[in-house]
């Protein structure tokens, strides 16, 4: 029987397979499987199957028979094998590749992979991949950590996040090295290079880029300078020579703002350091992250951060940038985006940025700040007692994200300041005190139109998109939409019930009196979702052993938390922001480890105990009881023994004596004979 079949190499990304790579398969497996048994095609299937991610289906079909001679599809968390096609219930997804199979130059017949689709991928954009298997990058030669070349190989965070862009795309990535960065532009300008891995929006870029949905990254400018100089701002730079690497977004700002400063371009961060170094500039701006890490490589130990810009315009957003022509690569990317999980990309930062250590001058205050910390040594803090890890009360004592962080804070001020803690019932009575003035300052709040009648903000120091946590058998959770029937589950109170219901009116919410109870619930499949910021969704996963449970996806939604304060205390809000900036991301990251980092708090399985008591019990008696038998066939053994050995005993007196007798009378006759 002639039989028709194609498998592919395992898929490592999410689809894992480009047009090009399965018709070269195809023709490179058509002779060897067109003479093959049914059980031999079967088990190739079955294995490609389950050997790959996100297939949804295979269909091989035998163009000579015109029918489908083998089918597959996924059923729960296993596969369906068939020897007729797919039924017609099974909704098979969008996204199928399909390869024809030809021997001696005939089309024989075709193999249609259909995969899942949780990107929600459409036409063009499927065609895309299938067409672009691989797309270009650019990799820079010395903007580390985010963009470099080390030892020829494409490094940092930028070359991680697009790889991971990629990998969850399902394409592979050429970076393209050895330009600088104008020469960069150009080539995404004329359509030459694919993608702009990290670049800042200005009006003349849009012109010819098109920038992606949203920033991945947020930079920090800082003004670096040699130490035993000392500039506190910008203005202090008047007639100074100031580096800063061309083509960067930095050069117009600083053109229109401070026309004073002398600007001098150079090349690139490591030509601008060795500038400051040799003392031929008197500062040099850059990304924060970018100058300590090339410190601490050169061991520049001369070299500081004098201050940060108070300009907002030096704090920078990192998109990723394509050709106006290719939007449809554009669409595929901002998708790729919106649902790589939060903790992937906390761990890539912590990977590039947890060890680095900023070198910043002391901290300075004003004058009337620091009349303002003479005067006001105590500031009273109201928290909300139930928000673990964020915040929360254990014992009578606050703790949690933002606790530490206030400590943190205390010292930066030199211990000038104590927060004190003012017990409440709730959050909303916290936010009540804060109010009417019974205490200072909420240290992890959002603002709100409603707070900022009584309340100032910080600068946010904690960004959280709000995460959707279902069970371990649910698939992506990409939108709300789909599941409005389904129930979900919220801690009562919550102003994310207030956004859900705004967005989705007939969306079920079951509100509950405790975090840990809204877990409980989806857990036991009484919800079919909850949700909540990361950290929180991390601590009670980890900390209560709901191993059934993981996030599925998150909102368009993000709790962006600083510390409120009452709004007739400006100096206090100046202080505390000032504070926050000196705070490093490696020390915010550190914090949230310690926070989100718990052993698994293991229920007892009481029931499971009590049946292996019981079998145990079970086990002891039928041991005694065989020892018992034992022993009691051993006594009577012993018995028969001592009675067997008194028997021969008498046999044998009784056998000698009448033998005796025998043996003397013939000795006797012996004589008379």
């Amino acid at each position: 029987m002639r039989i028709l079949f194609v498998v592919f190499w395992a898929v490592v990304s999410l689809f894992g397979a480009s047009q090009t790579k399965i018709d070269t398969l195809a023709q490179e497996i058509s002779t060897p499987m067109f003479y093959i048994n049914t059980n031999a095609v079967s088990d190739r299937i079955q294995y490609f199957a389950n050997n790959c991610k996100n297939i949804q289906a295979i269909r091989v079909y035998d163009s000579l028979r015109d029918k489908v001679y083998l089918s597959i599809y996924k059923k729960a968390d296993s596969f369906i094998l068939l020897h007729k096609d797919i039924p017609h219930n099974i909704k098979l997804s969008n996204f199928v590749i399909t390869s024809n199979i030809t021997y001696d130059g005939d089309v024989i017949g075709k193999v249609e992979v259909y995969y899942f689709n949780p990107l929600h991928f459409n036409k063009d954009e499927i065609n895309f991949i299938k067409n672009h298997p691989t797309i270009t990058a650019h990799n820079e030669s010395d903007w580390a950590p985010y963009n470099y070349n080390l030892n020829g190989k494409p490094t940092g965070y930028s070359i991680d996040y697009m790889k991971l862009l990629a990998s969850t795309i399902g394409i592979n990535v050429k970076f393209i090295t050895g330009h600088t960065w104008g020469e960069y532009l150009n080539m995404a300008k004329e359509n030459k290079l694919d993608v702009i891995l990290n670049i800042v929006k200005n009006k003349e870029r849009e012109k010819y880029l098109l920038y992606s949905q949203k920033p991945y990254l947020q930079l920090k400018d800082a003004i670096f300078t040699l130490d035993g100089k000392f500039y506190s701002s910008m203005n202090d730079l008047k007639n100074k020579k100031l580096a800063i690497i061309k083509g960067f977004f930095e050069i117009p700002i600083v053109k229109k703002y401070y026309p004073n400063i002398k600007i001098v371009q150079v090349n690139g961060s490591k030509e601008g350091f060795e500038k400051l170094k040799a003392g031929q500039i008197d500062a040099f701006i850059n990304d924060v992250q970018v100058g300590n890490y090339l410190i601490s490589k050169y061991r520049l130990n001369n070299i500081k951060v004098a201050f940060y810009p108070s300009l907002k315009s030096f704090t920078s957003k990192l998109y990723i940038a394509t050709n106006k022509k290719n939007k449809i690569l554009k669409s595929i990317l901002d998708k790729a985006m919106a649902n790589i999980p939060d903790d992937y990309i906390m761990q890539l930062q912590n990977k590039w940025f947890a060890n680095l250590n900023f070198k910043t001058q002391a901290f300075n205050l004003t004058p009337k700040e620091e009349e303002f910390l003479k005067n006001h040594k105590i500031i009273k803090m109201c928290v909300n007692p139930d928000w673990n890890p964020i915040e929360f009360v254990a014992n009578g004592i606050p703790q949690g994200i933002s606790i530490d962080t206030l400590s943190l804070i205390k010292r930066i001020l030199h211990n000038k300041v104590e927060f004190q803690y003012i017990p409440t019932s709730s959050w909303e009575q916290s936010q009540q005190f804060l109010k009417e003035r019974k205490c200072d300052i909420l240290p992890s709040a959002v603002k709100n139109t409603k707070r900022l009648k009584y309340a100032n903000f910080t600068t946010p120091y904690m960004n959280y998109k709000i995460m959707i946590i279902t069970r371990n058998n649910i698939d992506f959770v990409t939108s709300i939409d789909k599941y409005k029937d389904k129930i979900f589950v919220r801690k009562e109170g919550s102003g994310i019930i207030n956004i859900l219901k705004q967005k989705y009116p007939d969306i079920k919410i079951k509100q509950t009196k405790t975090y840990k109870e809204m877990f409980e619930l989806v857990s036991q499949g009484k919800a079919f979702a909850t949700l909540a910021t990361l950290p929180v969704s991390l601590y009670y996963i980890k900390q209560y052993g709901f191993n059934n449970l993981k996030i599925s996806g998150a909102l368009d939604k993000t709790y962006h938390l600083g510390i409120a304060i009452r709004n007739d205390e400006p100096f206090l809000l100046s202080i505390l922001n000032k504070a926050l900036n000196n705070i490093s991301q490696n020390q915010h990251q550190k914090i949230f480890d310690k926070w989100t980092s718990f052993k698994i708090v293991k229920k007892t399985d009481y029931g499971l105990i009590i049946k292996i008591v019981i079998v145990l019990v079970l086990i002891i008696l039928v041991i005694i009881y065989y020892n018992r038998k034992l022993a009691k066939a051993m006594r009577l053994a012993q018995e028969s023994t001592k009675l067997k050995s008194s028997f021969l005993a008498n046999m044998s007196h009784e056998i000698r004596t009448p033998m005796n007798g025998i043996i003397g009378m013939t000795h006797l006759s012996s004589f008379n004979l």
